[in-house]
């Protein structure tokens, strides 16, 4: 995949995504007995206001947004992110597709996010 990260960030740019956070993450897998941790490279391309953001892994590619406003907004980015990774690596395989809502919680001036949160 690193070979191809420069033609798919250029891509990315060109789309409206050229902030680029890439770096290494560390995975840790809690199935069976010990957890086993391991270090990857994470390709991470974001937009000017850091609202929408594309992740290109080894075996996946994830858009994730703060912006939210309906699906079909949201599956124009996806579709738009699968197709230029798809174009440059190609034949991508779609083994899974997952959907994750996040509420994020803002306190005002004066309060604590514990205000709004039972324990």
């Amino acid at each position: 995949m690193t070979s191809y990260i420069p033609r798919i960030q250029d891509r990315l740019r060109r789309q409206g995504f050229p902030i680029d956070v890439s770096g290494e993450v560390q995975e840790i897998n809690l199935q069976g007995g010990q957890p086993i941790a391991r270090r990857h490279q994470h390709w991470e391309f974001r937009t000017k206001e850091d609202r929408w953001g594309v992740i290109v892994q080894e075996q996946s590619v994830v858009l994730q947004t703060t912006k939210y406003t309906n699906f079909d907004a949201f599956l124009g980015q996806l579709i738009l992110a699968r197709e230029i990774v798809n174009e440059i690596v190609g034949n991508l395989v779609v083994e899974g597709v997952g959907l994750r809502y996040i509420d994020l919680i803002l306190s005002r001036e004066g309060e604590s996010c514990n205000q709004y949160v039972k324990p």
